[in-house]
């Protein structure tokens, strides 16, 4: 029984532990410290140097966008065989127009440009530049794309252009017609432009005038839904009125051959049939036209001839003064689009600069477009060669991958390392308060051996402890290697992260030649194997000489008279080493118990 109560094994054994359980925390929580440290000064400097490439690189990338947003445009406009000076001047046309007005930009200017010169293929390189200028004006005043202005800019002079002086000629009063019906017929030039295109060529094939056209197709827009069906209402009369004129015994044509203004014909119309509402005289024109778009067209003007003439004044007087008042709606459309106008003038700016990028980018993209053009003849010639180099790299691509996931584990491995420490530490502590559980049961041992029922409970925690102390020469070793076998492979471990970490740090330029971090593992780890003599590792379990009980206070059941239990002291001079600690409980298991102590440990 004094065997089984000598709990200074128990608690030797925890001393023996407790420089291992330190040591090992110690370094885990140095470690932990050490790798936050590293993350977050290679986290600045990351972040610190992404931020400042991307603000070195950001504004050269928008600005050679910009650039080549302009440039392609300009290589459609070559593709037309249109010089270099001829796309230099339309190109500063359109940053000279873009930087006056919002609606437009500079590449839809080009754009633009396009679409003119591939209409008008006559146009000089100059008049191509004066003619966009004057169809994106239009575009402006009358809240049309440049697109569509262009397209309908293209269309009218093939229509119209022998009516005029010459090309610029034509592009300032076609502008000036353009907006001056916008404005007076309350459409916009998208609409606008539609009611022309459908009517196409046919009105002016039979000798109808720009203003007269113009004029039919706005005043008819009130009769409509739109522009657009005004001029697919008027096409339809155009095709039916040569046979109409038979049928309604009237005539429709002059002494040429040429079709009567609108006003005469509608005028004849009005004579010859006074009651247009009447079921048969619709019946008639419909017949007569063979449509009821034409019969539509025709009762809505009829009526409206004098509207038709004054808008026709109108628009002479307003061609006469050429872009006087495009220019002027034009302006009037920039409010509320300052933002635009001001992107205008800055893109224009920024591709400026962006094409003094654009040698040095494309030496670069030759070079390696020649070295691409090599290696691929290189090899289509040398196909066995290639094909296993070929195999090698995706090797080299697999093993790669599988590094990248190694890395990736190792990285977890290292997030969990601040919970291990901990582990650690609760381990360390569960030990202290179970020495401090130990005392107390020494203290209370007699209230505890009195009472049958902690008696049966000590017995328990006795059979327990005889258990540990029977097999503790098998027990002891196996303890020692385990702990000491975690404080190796965690010194090796946080060795091998240290030099790497300092590798890592050496190689960004942030660290120096010997690691602070592995310096510190040393200190630590000499400093904790070399315990001051007068530390507390220096264990006297029993300061006082041992109290003899008397018998008389014990159950003659449990414990006989002659047997007297003490707990013998145990100095260990040096608790590093495993034969000195072996020494110290050895000789405390082999000293004759007498007395069984109640002071406190």
């Amino acid at each position: 029984m004094n065997k089984l109560i000598n709990l200074g094994v128990l608690i030797s054994a925890k001393d023996m532990l407790s420089p291992k359980l330190n040591t090992a925390t110690s370094r885990l929580g140095k470690f932990e410290t050490k790798i936050k440290s590293i993350g977050t000064s290679m986290t600045k400097i990351g972040a610190g140097s992404a931020a400042i490439g991307t603000a070195v690189l950001a504004p050269l990338k928008s600005f050679y966008t910009d650039f080549t947003d302009i440039a392609k445009k300009e290589g459609e406009l070559e593709s037309l065989s249109i010089g270099a000076k001829g796309i230099e001047s339309i190109t500063k046309s359109a940053k000279t127009f873009t930087s006056q007005f919002a609606r437009v930009s500079t590449p839809e200017f080009l754009n633009a440009s396009y679409d003119i010169k591939s209409g008008i293929s006559s146009l000089s390189d100059e008049g191509v530049a004066k003619m966009t200028t004057m169809s994106s004006m239009t575009a402006q005043a009358t809240k049309a794309t440049g697109e569509e202005m262009s397209k309908l800019f293209a269309l009218g002079h093939g229509i119209f252009s022998e009516d005029f002086t010459g090309d610029f000629d034509f592009a300032e009063k076609f502008s000036a017609a353009i907006s001056t019906s916008v404005q007076a017929f309350r459409t916009d030039g998208a609409d606008l432009a539609l009611g022309l295109s459908n009517i196409g060529a046919a009105a002016k094939s039979m000798g109808v005038t720009l203003q007269e056209e113009l004029a039919i197709v706005g005043v008819g827009k009130s009769i409509f839904n739109s522009a657009s069906e005004a001029g697919t209402g008027y096409r339809a009369f155009l095709t039916g009125v040569g046979k109409a004129q038979e049928k309604l015994g009237l005539k429709f044509v002059d002494s040429k051959g040429k079709m009567l203004p609108m006003v005469d014909i509608l005028e004849k119309i009005k004579k010859k049939y006074k009651n247009l509402e009447s079921v048969k005289t619709k019946d008639l024109l419909k017949e007569a036209f063979g449509s009821d778009e034409a019969t539509k067209l025709i009762a809505g003007l009829i009526d409206k001839t004098d509207d038709l003439s004054k808008a026709q004044v109108q628009l002479n007087e307003n061609m006469k003064k050429g872009t006087a008042v495009t220019q002027e709606m034009a302006e009037k459309m920039n409010k509320g689009y300052e933002i635009e106008l001001m992107t205008n003038r800055l893109v224009n700016l920024t591709s400026t600069i962006g094409s003094k990028l654009e040698p040095m980018v494309s030496s670069i993209t030759t070079k390696i477009g020649n070295v691409a053009i090599k290696v691929t003849n290189w090899m289509e010639e040398n196909k066995e060669l290639s094909s296993t180099i070929v195999t090698i790299g995706a090797g080299i691509g697999a093993a790669l991958i599988g590094f990248g996931t190694f890395s990736l584990t190792l990285g977890l491995a290292l997030k969990f390392l601040p919970l291990a420490a901990a582990g650690f530490k609760a381990f360390n502590v569960v030990l202290v308060a179970t020495k401090f559980a130990l005392a107390a049961v020494s203290l209370a041992g007699k209230t505890l051996l009195l009472n049958p029922i902690f008696g049966a409970l000590a017995a328990v925690i006795g059979f327990a402890a005889y258990v540990i102390w029977d097999n503790w020469g098998t027990l002891k070793p196996k303890f020692t290697a385990l702990f000491t076998w975690f404080s190796e492979k965690f010194t090796w471990f946080s060795d091998v992260v240290s030099n790497t970490f300092s590798s890592v740090k050496d190689f960004f330029g942030f660290g120096d030649k010997k690691s602070s971090f592995e310096t510190t593992l040393k200190t630590t780890e000499k400093r904790e194997l070399n315990p001051d003599k007068n530390s507390l590792l220096k264990y006297k379990l029993n300061t006082v000489p041992p109290k003899t009980l008397s018998t008389n206070a014990i159950d003659s059941k449990k414990l006989n008279k002659n047997q007297n239990v003490t707990i013998q002291k145990i100095e260990i001079n040096n608790p590093s080493s495993t034969v000195e600690v072996e020494k110290g409980v050895a000789k405390a298991l082999n000293t004759k118990a007498t007395s069984l102590s109640d002071e406190e440990f």
